[in-house]
């Protein structure tokens, strides 16, 4: 499932690859979750995609990790330092919602819709599905 993972990811990027480029046949990367910019904007809650990360992912990404970029801190992190930030159980990942379709008044419409989760469980549902299907015939 990694390697169909990586590559639905990769068909709703504008340029239909992720940059930096993953090979999806690799043993786990150092650069995947968190450490990969396209991932970790899937990884965000989506409520701070756009005042947030959006604005400047490396320092995101960099706070997630508590490595300090140039030993300042961002807007971002000051927030989260000084508790005006909380990410709870409530506040599900950009990757549940199809991209731009989150609307905070209505957290549940577009919820598990993004394309990328879509295909994740149809291939989920026909894989296991085949299986089944071969353990009754055997």
């Amino acid at each position: 499932m990694r390697e169909k993972g990586i590559s639905y990811v990769e068909l709703e990027q504008p340029d239909k690859q992720i940059v930096p480029r993953i090979d999806p046949a690799a043993p786990k990367s150092p650069i995947r979750g968190h450490n990969h910019p396209v991932f970790s904007r899937l990884l965000c809650p989506v409520k701070y995609l756009q005042a947030d990360f959006d604005p400047n992912p490396a320092e995101y990404v960099a706070f997630i990790f508590n490595n300090y970029l140039n030993s300042s801190t961002s807007r971002f992190q000051n927030k989260l330092l000084n508790n005006k930030v909380r990410v709870t159980a409530e506040d599900f990942p950009a990757l549940l919602y199809p991209d731009g379709a989150y609307d905070p008044d209505d957290p549940e419409s577009g919820l598990f819709r993004n394309p990328v989760l879509v295909r994740v469980s149809l291939r989920s549902s026909i894989t296991l599905e085949a299986y089944a299907y071969q353990l009754l015939v055997l």
